[in-house]
């Protein structure tokens, strides 16, 4: 579902509420917190779509649960069409945590969008974590 915040977006966990298909790769839909064994590699994917009336810096990234930036960072941009719809920016990466570490998608600080502004559940807003190896 749709996921809105109180008043500022900066800094901001993600929480994907629906699991769809979990295989091994534990996530909890209440923190939005996923657990990943050490020693293993995973495929990260994550995308967001928003909806934004304004034109605000959006952007986001895959931190561990202690907020330590492990992904690149993500920036999505404002349609000119005069929509408040802004389609997903995509977020991919490889990662080989040495011990178990619990992950999560997070707004960077950087990210300007405001209450009122919304994360859409409904426009191809999702998060993939593939075990790899």
């Amino acid at each position: 579902t749709d996921q809105t915040v109180g008043s500022s977006w900066a800094n901001t966990d993600i929480i994907f509420n629906n699991s769809v298909v979990s295989k091994g790769i534990s996530y909890n839909t209440g923190t939005g917190l996923a657990s990943l064994a050490g020693g293993k590699v995973y495929r990260i994917t994550a995308r967001l779509a928003w909806s934004a009336a304004a034109t605000y810096n959006l952007q986001y990234s895959c931190y561990t649960s202690a907020n330590a930036q492990i992904g690149p960072t993500v920036e999505i941009i404002q349609s000119t069409n005069g929509t408040n719809n802004i389609s997903d920016g995509t977020l991919e990466f490889i990662y080989a945590p040495g011990s178990n570490t619990d992950i999560k998608i997070r707004t960077t600080n950087n990210n300007t969008a405001l209450s009122g502004e919304k994360i859409r559940g409904d426009l191809n807003t999702q998060l993939i974590i593939q075990q790899i190896a």
